[in-house]
């Protein structure tokens, strides 16, 4: 296993999504990427029931500091000897993320799992269901009740 891809937001189950990573990747000298969609900002037009939401792209701050904070939470992989690569993006559809990975040559792709209940999945989807549908390899989903 050569690249191990690795999908990381700044939820509670980031930490344990790049610990299965570092895992791997010492085991088999990979070369993990980890990919980070920087989120679009939602704000409210109006006040009241059925206030709609207008999104807007990230400012060039909120990039830099998603970065920062990328950097941080992944530096104790280098501090493992793990060859890491970070690469953020705007487009963080399903998509976009089964393409990278594909000219990644990934190897293994890395999710974590939030765990929502049925009612959110059926009404909001499911990222992970549709990587695990899309993706032309491996996905490991990491549990956010898994211990470590």
């Amino acid at each position: 296993m050569k690249t191990i891809v690795a999908l990381v937001d700044f939820s509670d189950v980031a930490l344990k999504v790049l610990n299965q990573v570092q895992r791997l990747a010492q085991a088999f000298k990979s070369h993990v990427t980890i990919l980070h969609g920087v989120p679009k900002t939602h704000t409210a037009v109006d006040v009241g029931i059925a206030s709609p939401t207008i999104s807007q792209e990230p400012t060039p701050e909120q990039i830099q500091a998603d970065l920062a904070r990328l950097q941080k939470i992944t530096e104790p992989l280098r501090g493992f000897g793990v060859d890491v690569t970070l690469k953020q993006f705007h487009d963080a559809s399903v998509g976009h993320i089964v393409e990278e990975s594909l000219k990644l040559e990934a190897d293994l792709i890395v999710v974590g799992s939030h765990q929502h209940n049925a009612f959110y999945n059926l009404l909001v989807g499911s990222v992970n269901d549709q990587i695990l549908k899309q993706a032309k390899g491996p996905v490991l989903v990491v549990a956010a009740g898994q211990i470590l």
